[in-house]
């Protein structure tokens, strides 16, 4: 018995080593990889291709704000919208808070006290 698990031990060696050496070798002629170039900068490949939210003839939404056209993609802000932006706030600031009371579709919230 210990001679087969020996041989199946020196089989797996040898698999691994042939496996790594393979990888390592490289063919002759081969032409190498050339190092990647540098990564892209915002700068020049994002901002500098883009136009402000003014150059769009954009709106600027503050926090709260919906956009009822579509999104600009903007150099200087991420919330340009096509259209004037319009509050999101329905009702005069005013919060009810209503008692919690169980029902039917919503008895399996359990216990809330």
């Amino acid at each position: 018995m210990q001679k087969h698990q020996l041989l199946a031990g020196l089989l797996a060696l040898s698999v691994l080593c042939i496996v790594l050496t393979s990888g390592c070798v490289q063919e002759k002629g081969a032409t190498p990889t050339p190092p990647p170039s540098a990564p892209p900068t915002l700068s020049t490949s994002v901002a500098g291709g883009l136009k402000t939210c003014t150059e769009l003839n954009g709106y600027v939404c503050e926090v709260g704000d919906e956009c009822p056209g579509e999104w600009l993609d903007a150099s200087d802000t991420f919330s340009c919208c096509s259209k004037p932006c319009t509050s999101s706030i329905r009702e005069a600031g005013v919060l009810t808070i209503e008692p919690f009371e169980p029902n039917p579709e919503n008895e399996e919230l359990g216990d809330v006290t």
